[in-house]
């Protein structure tokens, strides 16, 4: 989470660095990539397994990946067509760097708030007591060890 927020800056602090003129074009393009691209690597290899595994239900993250690439693609003719529509080729760079402000706060502000959620979900599903007839991960092992028994079925406590 911390390395996608540091990409999220990165994309930020790149779109400011050549409104001010403190960023070379080669620079700006590189910096705006990489801080759009580690994010999106990522949540693709690491964020989606670790919510399928959080569900605890029996998924793979293809379905998840393909929403994310129609999602990602949406908003690349999204651009598309509101450059296409620009008439001044001098508003394509300024609607760019707002596109990356924006995007890049957004994003970063979205990502924290989803991380606090999902903690705060884990923290409380992993609070199951046996009394509950729940099934708790943490409390596996000492079912196991004590004779006790899981319903694979339901997840009920035997």
């Amino acid at each position: 989470i911390v390395l996608m927020c540091v990409s999220f800056a990165l994309v930020v602090f790149s779109a400011w660095g050549q409104l001010s003129g403190n960023l070379s074009a080669m620079a700006f393009m590189v910096a705006c990539g990489v801080g759009l691209y580690v994010p999106y690597v990522a949540f693709h290899t690491t964020i989606f397994e670790r919510l399928i595994a959080a569900s605890k239900h029996p998924s793979n993250l293809g379905f998840l990946m393909y929403l994310a690439d129609a999602i990602g693609y949406l908003g690349y003719s999204a651009v598309l067509v509101v450059r296409s529509n620009l008439t001044e080729p001098e508003f394509v760079l300024p609607s760019f760097r707002w596109l990356l402000f924006a995007g890049g706060g957004i994003s970063a502000l979205a990502l924290i708030g989803a991380a606090i959620y999902f903690q705060w979900k884990l923290h409380e599903s992993t609070e199951t007591k046996v009394d509950d007839h729940k099934y708790s991960p943490m409390l596996e092992p000492v079912l196991v060890e004590t004779g006790t028994n899981r319903d694979s079925s339901t997840g009920d406590i035997n």
